[in-house]
Protein backbone atom coordinates (compact mmCIF):
# COMPACT_ATOMS: atom_id res chain seq x y z
CA UNK A 1 0.00 0.00 0.00
CA UNK A 2 1.26 3.41 -1.21
CA UNK A 3 1.89 6.28 2.12
CA UNK A 4 0.44 9.25 1.37
CA UNK A 5 3.53 10.93 0.17
CA UNK A 6 3.85 9.02 -2.50
CA UNK A 7 0.76 9.06 -3.93
CA UNK A 8 1.39 12.98 -3.78
CA UNK A 9 4.41 12.72 -5.53
CA UNK A 10 2.77 10.52 -7.94
CA UNK A 11 0.22 12.94 -8.72
CA UNK A 12 3.30 15.96 -8.35
CA UNK A 13 4.78 14.09 -11.32
CA UNK A 14 1.75 13.31 -13.73
CA UNK A 15 0.78 16.53 -13.34
CA UNK A 16 4.40 17.95 -14.23
CA UNK A 17 4.93 15.71 -16.97
CA UNK A 18 1.95 16.82 -18.71
CA UNK A 19 2.60 19.98 -18.42
CA UNK A 20 5.74 19.95 -19.98
CA UNK A 21 4.27 17.54 -22.44
CA UNK A 22 1.18 20.17 -23.30
CA UNK A 23 4.00 22.54 -23.96
CA UNK A 24 3.75 24.75 -20.95
CA UNK A 25 6.88 26.83 -20.25
CA UNK A 26 7.23 25.50 -16.83
CA UNK A 27 10.83 24.33 -17.76
CA UNK A 28 13.70 27.24 -17.59
CA UNK A 29 14.79 27.88 -20.47
CA UNK A 30 18.79 26.95 -19.68
CA UNK A 31 16.83 24.00 -17.30
CA UNK A 32 15.96 20.52 -18.11
CA UNK A 33 12.03 18.63 -18.16
CA UNK A 34 13.93 16.17 -15.34
CA UNK A 35 15.45 18.60 -13.41
CA UNK A 36 11.92 20.40 -13.54
CA UNK A 37 10.23 17.57 -12.61
CA UNK A 38 12.67 16.47 -9.82
CA UNK A 39 13.08 20.17 -8.09
CA UNK A 40 9.14 20.88 -8.18
CA UNK A 41 8.87 17.68 -6.18
CA UNK A 42 11.54 19.44 -3.85
CA UNK A 43 9.59 22.31 -3.61
CA UNK A 44 6.36 20.95 -3.55
CA UNK A 45 6.32 18.25 -1.11
CA UNK A 46 9.53 19.60 0.73
CA UNK A 47 11.86 16.85 1.28
CA UNK A 48 15.58 16.81 -0.07
CA UNK A 49 17.03 16.36 -3.58
CA UNK A 50 17.99 12.85 -2.31
CA UNK A 51 14.38 12.14 -1.10
CA UNK A 52 12.98 13.46 -4.40
CA UNK A 53 14.98 11.30 -6.69
CA UNK A 54 14.08 8.27 -4.80
CA UNK A 55 10.38 8.60 -4.49
CA UNK A 56 10.82 9.48 -8.26
CA UNK A 57 12.90 6.34 -9.10
CA UNK A 58 10.11 4.27 -6.89
CA UNK A 59 7.09 6.08 -8.81
CA UNK A 60 8.47 5.67 -12.36
CA UNK A 61 9.43 1.87 -12.23
CA UNK A 62 5.63 1.23 -10.46
CA UNK A 63 3.69 3.02 -12.99
CA UNK A 64 5.22 2.14 -16.74
CA UNK A 65 3.13 4.13 -18.60
CA UNK A 66 3.91 7.35 -17.04
CA UNK A 67 7.53 6.38 -17.16
CA UNK A 68 6.94 6.20 -20.95
CA UNK A 69 5.99 9.67 -20.86
CA UNK A 70 8.22 11.07 -18.57
CA UNK A 71 11.28 9.37 -21.04
CA UNK A 72 9.41 11.07 -23.72
CA UNK A 73 9.77 14.78 -22.20
CA UNK A 74 12.86 14.62 -21.65
CA UNK A 75 13.51 13.42 -25.28
CA UNK A 76 11.56 16.05 -26.85
CA UNK A 77 12.57 19.00 -24.54
CA UNK A 78 16.01 17.70 -24.61
CA UNK A 79 16.64 18.61 -28.12
CA UNK A 80 18.18 21.81 -27.50
CA UNK A 81 20.86 21.38 -24.96
CA UNK A 82 23.60 18.95 -24.41
CA UNK A 83 22.80 17.68 -21.04
CA UNK A 84 23.70 14.78 -18.35
CA UNK A 85 21.20 14.58 -15.64
CA UNK A 86 21.29 11.82 -13.44
CA UNK A 87 18.25 10.41 -11.09
CA UNK A 88 19.60 8.06 -8.71
CA UNK A 89 22.09 6.57 -10.75
CA UNK A 90 20.10 7.09 -13.83
CA UNK A 91 21.65 8.69 -16.63
CA UNK A 92 20.10 10.82 -18.77
CA UNK A 93 22.03 11.74 -21.68
CA UNK A 94 20.55 14.32 -24.33
CA UNK A 95 22.23 16.51 -26.62
CA UNK A 96 21.44 19.28 -29.41
CA UNK A 97 19.83 17.33 -32.68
Amino acid sequence: MRSNREKEAESIISQEVNNVSMGSNEVKQNGCAACHVLFTLVDKIQVSETEAADLLAEILLSNPHLNNQFIEIIYRNGRKYSHETKIDGWRLFYKDT
